[in-house]
């Protein structure tokens, strides 16, 4: 179940971030990002990015 939950979770992302750059809301392309702390080093990328 987790699974399929975070697949969706992707799906949304992905969607969220190609309407965002569509409608010129935002030009980064990853704008909407999930960090959780398995992310480590990536995750405090991500943060400093956003």
């Amino acid at each position: 179940m987790l699974r399929a939950a975070n697949e969706f979770a992707g799906i949304v992302r992905e969607f969220i971030d190609q309407f965002a750059v569509e409608r010129k809301w935002v030009t980064n392309t990853s704008y909407c990002t999930l960090i959780n702390a398995n992310d480590t080093v990536t995750g405090a990328n991500r943060l400093e990015a956003y």
